[in-house]
């Protein structure tokens, strides 16, 4: 069943919390008109199908002066900070942002291709580069460690990265290199000694996948490609 969280805010800053339940309203609405009794607690709670739902103004101030539909974007998990990568002739610069649009720091790269990146659980930033080396930045912009995959994905190269959280609170990330192997490192927040990175299984075919998808379960992680007509 779907269910339906009205909160009330009490002077002594408790909460008390009410569960509606489909059936609930159904019965209330026997009785009473459920909307009226939201509005008359003066809730603001607005009638949407047989739901209710109230807006909030989280924040007022934004100071976002950046199209981020013209750059790569990557927000960290849990409303963390914003990771936007701006390019131009004089190399490659990424700027981080608060969520309303404050610049915290900024990181410059003065060569290299960068394939992707992604936020690890800690609100560390990962860029992961075509040549297979990665480095780890934190949110000041200091750079914590820089370190080489592995040897197979530096003679191949990287073609694409994929980065991945899992509701167990890790996050990790899985390339695909030329020859169209992946390799998976299923925990990003270890430090550069102990990053492990996984070789999966080589695809039957050395067709390049149409598209593929990370997998995380539990704490192993599976990699779905899709190849022509075909599903690996």
């Amino acid at each position: 069943p779907i269910w339906h969280i009205i909160t009330l805010s009490i002077t002594c800053k408790h909460r008390i919390w009410f569960k509606l339940t489909q059936r609930t309203v159904m019965e209330l609405e026997d009785e009473i008109n459920v909307a009226d009794v939201l509005s008359t607690a003066n809730m603001d709670w607005t009638p949407l199908g047989e739901s209710f739902v109230k807006r909030y103004t989280n924040y007022e101030d934004l100071k976002w002066d950046v199209d981020l539909s013209k750059h790569k974007v990557v927000i960290a998990p849990y409303g963390g900070p914003v990771a936007v990568l701006f390019k131009s002739q004089g190399g490659i610069v990424i700027n981080i942002y608060s969520l309303t649009g404050h610049q915290i720091s900024f990181i410059k790269f003065e060569g290299g291709k960068i394939v992707g990146m992604g936020w690890t659980a800690s609100e560390q930033l990962i860029t992961i580069f075509d040549d297979g080396t990665m480095d780890v930045h934190s949110v000041q912009g200091e750079k914590i460690f820089n370190r080489l995959l592995t040897r197979e994905v530096r003679d191949s190269r990287v073609l694409e990265c994929k980065f991945f959280h899992t509701m167990m609170g890790y996050s990790g990330f899985a390339v695909m290199t030329y020859e169209y192997q992946f390799f998976v490192v299923s925990d990003s927040d270890r430090d550069k000694e102990n990053i492990r990175v996984k070789a999966m299984a080589n695809l039957p075919s050395s067709t390049r996948p149409t598209c593929w998808a990370v997998l995380p379960q539990g704490n192993s992680v599976g990699i779905l490609a899709a190849v022509e007509d075909k599903l690996y």
